[in-house]
């Protein structure tokens, strides 16, 4: 993929106190790749944005507002060859007034990747979400269809994917499966979950979603369109945080060919 590379721009966007500091934002990048011969259309435009969204299990609002700040903010600092003219503008209907909010940007990509600790929550008490991850993490290997159902009861709850659902924020995104505990919150350096007074309910706080605008049909192992998800997962062995990293490899298609694809990680 790299020898296609035509051109990188990094912008960034505060969304901390008083929308100044940094300690939640994104810093997004944006990518072209070359076409691989003299079709035009294989010309792909790719954002890339790593966000830290607003904390706390109540504030799902602040965090979407978060995300159409920060969709914004790089709308306006995107590289003008990066809008393609004549795309369709995604909407999503505003439920408090009924206008439809606009996002030239993420239509005008051909690929989004958007990870980081965005910071939704598992709406669930934490004895039930803990009983759960325990009854996970004492089944075997082999027990792949039991584990995968006490993940979805739990998911079911996840605040990211009723946002998706509802097109509140993150419209017409996707994620590969998840199958590995929740990464938020632990005692750092230990494998237990917040013991302070607290006691704040495990939750998929990090993620990685993603977003095409592609004809191709979907994948069976969790892609969409022309992505493919290779892999997701945590690793459970960085213990020095609160949280645990996730990672993603995925195969794109970067041009006509079907048979053409890059790997993303």
């Amino acid at each position: 993929m790299l020898h296609r590379l035509d051109y990188v721009s990094v912008a960034d966007v505060a969304c901390g106190v008083g929308n100044v500091f940094h300690n939640k934002g994104a810093i997004g990048a944006f990518v072209k790749t070359r076409a691989s011969s003299g079709n035009a259309n294989d010309e792909k435009r790719m954002l890339f944005v790593s966000s830290h969204l607003a904390a706390h299990a109540s504030k799902v609002d602040d965090r979407n507002a978060d995300f159409w700040r920060i969709v914004g903010e790089l709308e306006a600092q995107v590289p003008p060859r990066f809008l393609l003219g004549g795309k369709k503008m995604s909407t999503r209907a505003n439920a408090s007034n009924g206008h439809q909010k606009q996002s030239l940007l993420l239509e005008a990509m051909d690929y989004v990747f958007w990870g980081g600790d965005l910071n939704y929550r598992l709406d669930l008490p934490r004895e039930y979400a803990e009983h759960k991850i325990l009854k996970i993490l004492k089944h075997d290997e082999t027990e792949k269809h039991s584990i995968s159902s006490l993940y979805r009861d739990l998911l079911r709850h996840d605040q990211l994917l009723k946002t998706i659902s509802s097109g509140k924020a993150f419209y017409n995104f996707a994620e590969g499966p998840i199958d590995f505990p929740p990464t938020f919150k632990y005692d750092k350096g230990a494998n237990v979950y917040d013991s302070s007074h607290k006691k704040r309910v495990p939750s998929w706080t990090d993620r990685i979603l993603f977003k095409c605008d592609c004809d191709s049909p979907s994948s069976s192992e969790g892609g969409k369109g022309g992505v493919h998800v290779m892999e997701y997962g945590c690793v459970q062995e960085a213990t020095q945080s609160d949280h645990r990293p996730v990672c993603a490899k995925f195969s794109v298609r970067l041009s006509s060919s079907s048979s053409s694809s890059s790997a993303v990680q």
